[in-house]
């Protein structure tokens, strides 16, 4: 393990598991040397040092700077812990921008799966998070809204529940600032099929299809 930082912090010594180790210089280490190289240390520096330390190692970032980047090796234990094979790829570019969206599927997975006796914290844990991320948008206060009111439904009353929080989210199916969300987590389908108890995968290929015929009759009439 090599710990590094600036130039002032060079030569200082921490210690790790009873070990001591001194800090190396960011602008002299040769990142050939590590597997992994992780980054904390905010988007100006990643902008710089994260992309030169890519190409010869894999780097984990959490800086804001690859959020709109559209590659992404995105991994969240608890969803798609299986995806972490892909940190065998060295050729994998970094990217952050749907993590905050992740946030929101992974309380959606921990309901399905019917771990649902720490939602509550994890709710928090999202929005504090979401909030820090400054991304925080209407789509995302409701969907958390409503799920942090799950532990007072009844199961017989989740039908209606979900029927609710459907009808909330159309409302911004189309609003221009509100629409990305839908794009990044199509929950309106995923609602639909609670409601409607049909897979996921039919309520959209049904979608799919009904869009194709439309675009069909408007070539039609053209």
């Amino acid at each position: 393990m090599f710990l590094i930082a600036s130039s002032k912090s060079v030569g200082k010594k921490i210690n790790f598991k009873g070990k001591e180790y001194s800090i190396l210089d960011l602008e002299k280490f040769d990142f050939s040397n590590v597997e992994i190289a992780f980054f904390s240390a905010g988007s100006i520096i990643a902008e710089k040092w994260a992309i030169k330390a890519s190409e010869k190692t894999i780097v984990i970032d959490n800086s804001k700077f690859f959020r709109k980047d559209p590659d992404i090796p995105l991994v969240v234990p608890e969803v798609n812990a299986k995806d972490l094979s892909l940190l065998k790829n060295k050729n994998i570019k970094m990217r952050e921008d749907l993590q905050c969206f992740t946030r929101i599927l992974n309380l959606i997975a921990h309901w399905e799966a019917g771990r649902d006796y720490n939602l509550d914290k994890i709710i928090r844990e999202t929005y504090n998070y979401l909030d820090k991320m400054n991304d925080l948008h209407e789509v995302q206060k409701t969907i958390l809204k409503y799920l942090n009111g799950l532990e007072n439904i009844y199961p017989g009353e989740i039908k209606g529940f979900l029927r609710s929080l459907h009808s909330e989210l159309k409302k911004f199916e189309d609003d221009p600032y509100e629409k990305r969300a839908f794009l990044y987590l199509d929950i309106i389908s995923w609602l639909e099929s609670k409601i409607n108890n049909k897979p996921v995968a039919v309520i959209i290929k049904e979608k799919a299809l009904l869009i194709n015929r439309k675009e069909k009759q408007t070539i039609a009439l053209i």
